[in-house]
């Protein structure tokens, strides 16, 4: 089995912000995971515990969504842990490589 997370930072500040006169951050967030198996994986059941609570600490997640390529007759259900974490389960009779992405999830930083 062969994984990997890259992370490439898009951030750039010319000077550094005044953060006493910040009064609101957006962060948006991209992960990237890649499985591929030698052979193909039968019942594949992946849990993926991806994302904070819809509010914690004074931050609020706005908007997220999950793609998931590779996996026949994919299945796929999100719920709410006892922590109020997203967590996504995706099921699948047979894998081959699996592809996962989370793509905009952006949490709102309020001062």
């Amino acid at each position: 089995m062969k994984s990997g997370v890259v992370a490439e930072p898009t951030l750039v500040l010319r000077s550094p912000p005044a953060w006493d006169r910040l009064s609101r951050a957006t962060f948006r967030v991209r992960q990237e995971y890649h499985y591929a198996y030698a052979a193909p994986i039968h019942d594949l059941r992946q849990r993926l515990l991806m994302l904070p609570p819809e509010e914690h600490g004074g931050q609020r997640l706005l908007e997220r969504e999950l793609r998931v390529d590779g996996a026949e007759d994919m299945r796929m259900l999100s719920q709410m842990d006892r922590f109020g974490n997203v967590v996504y389960h995706v099921s699948s009779p047979t894998v081959r490589t699996l592809e996962l992405e989370l793509t905009s999830a952006t949490c709102d930083f309020p001062s």
